[in-house]
């Protein structure tokens, strides 16, 4: 029945158990239980522009930032390929990657708006005292929650 079913999960399912019941029973009866589980036909094989729904290479993120897809750079997220679009312009305008430590700053503060002249590289610390300095503060100078 396991190998019917083609996973632990979907055999739990058709007896209406718990998954790790279903696993620890099968233990028991001495059944070697794959740890992979089912490999679903519909594996994506085509990535990025041979994909049927490829858009471009460009996705709006929830955070309000652009991911621009790069999958052979180095800060690609792993698996996905996309990179921040804000590093990969001024990388280009640069001619060179950027390093952990450089920050991209939107001048205007819109996070989309990628314009070359809209972004400035600095560290983390100017990046923080140009958010800061606008920050109401009590009398004595402390940040407001």
């Amino acid at each position: 029945m396991y190998s019917e079913a083609g996973s632990v999960s979907e055999l739990a399912r058709r007896l209406g158990i718990h998954m790790q019941t279903a696993r620890k029973r099968l233990r028991e009866a001495g059944i070697e239980v794959r740890r992979t589980g089912y490999r679903s036909p519909k594996a994506v094989t085509r990535r990025g522009p041979a994909h049927h729904n490829w858009k471009g290479g460009v996705f709006h993120h929830a955070d309000g930032y652009l991911y621009e897809y790069a999958p052979d750079h180095p800060a690609a997220k792993s698996g996905k390929g996309y990179v921040l679009q804000h590093r990969l312009v001024m990388e280009r305008k640069l001619g060179r990657l950027l390093k952990d430590h450089e920050i991209v700053h939107h001048l205007n503060e819109v996070k989309d708006d990628n314009r070359p002249e809209n972004l400035e590289l600095m560290n983390l610390s100017l990046h923080m005292k140009g958010h800061k300095a606008d920050a109401p503060r009590d009398e004595r100078g402390r940040f407001l929650a």
